[in-house]
């Protein structure tokens, strides 16, 4: 028998891929779930005790986690399934998760794929390593145990929030280093989605932008930053993105003026037709609505009386 588990979203424990969820208490789950994020070591009983029952008395609180793990083994290890092949139990008393190619845990397949990819330089990674590093990002369906606010799940769901977000961004550079533009920039788009104030995506953005010929993609990228860190943080956007802004982004031309320049790319002309376009539609449309208000002023108006000789 081999567990299948998922604690990204909302925790599911299945004996095996496929099968219906089992049913667990609140405790249980909680524990079970405590036992597999920490699967890596033993816990002694007074510990777990103390984290889980650490208002009631040492006595009650070692009943309790008796009864708890009594409970996990009921559903873990049914009949016909060997006593200790999820539960560990130590002679001295310690209790932990056992870790086996047989089960399936979802956390335990991002961890393992996002470390032994974000360790090695973007520059330097192979196809094989996006793609796995993908695969890892799809398992995150949501946050960490959704719905469990103890103070342990706090802590570790922003441990692995911050896992998914790095990863994002690291797919952001590995994309854009390889010129694959669009595929960077959803990536980074989505980082700002989790985290909408980390500042050298938004530059990372404007770059790509830039480097694909959209200098007004890459402004409205400067002003987002600029209104998350006003909203978010009460700051003004930093003086490398400034500067970047300042020297880079902010449009050379003025439709005005006389519009692009010559060597405007074509990514460039597109962006600044369209937003020509928009201009037209915006002024087409108030001026219906100035002749609709004086033609509405006019059938509305007394009639002028006719002067009497």
């Amino acid at each position: 028998m081999g567990l299948h588990i998922r604690l990204f979203g909302s925790m599911c424990v299945s004996l095996a891929a496929g099968e219906p969820p089992v049913p667990l208490g609140r405790t249980a789950r909680s524990l079970l779930a405590f036992l597999l994020v920490h699967r890596h070591r033993l816990h002694a009983r007074e510990s777990l005790s103390g984290v889980f029952w650490g208002d009631a008395s040492e006595e009650r609180a070692r009943s309790c986690l008796s009864t708890a793990l009594w409970r996990l083994r009921q559903v873990l290890e049914p009949p016909g399934v060997a006593r200790g092949s999820c539960l560990v139990t130590t002679p001295t008393g310690d209790v932990g998760f056992r870790r086996s190619p047989d089960h399936w845990l979802d956390v335990a397949t991002f961890e393992e794929q996002v470390t032994r990819v974000t360790s090695r330089p973007f520059h330097a990674a192979e196809p094989d390593h996006a793609r796995g590093l993908e695969e890892a990002l799809a398992l995150y369906v949501g946050d960490l145990l959704e719905g469990l606010y103890d103070d342990w799940a706090l802590q570790e769901r922003e441990r692995l929030r911050s896992m998914h977000v790095e990863s994002l961004v690291w797919l952001l550079r590995y994309h854009g280093y390889f010129g694959a533009y669009e595929r960077a920039i959803g990536f980074g788009q989505e980082a700002l989605r989790c985290e909408p104030t980390r500042e050298e995506v938004h530059r990372e953005l404007m770059r790509l932008h830039l480097e694909a010929g959209h200098r007004t993609l890459a402004a409205r990228q400067y002003e987002a930053c600029r209104r998350a860190l006003d909203r978010y943080l009460g700051a003004e956007p930093a003086d490398a993105t400034r500067a970047l802004y300042e020297s880079a982004v902010r449009p050379a031309w003025s439709p005005v003026a006389g519009g692009p320049p010559a060597t405007a790319g074509a990514g460039e002309l597109v962006d600044h037709l369209s937003a020509a376009v928009r201009r037209f539609e915006e002024a087409r449309g108030e001026l219906q609505r100035v002749l609709e208000l004086v033609s509405s002023a006019a059938a509305n108006a007394s009639p002028v009386p006719k002067r009497v000789n």
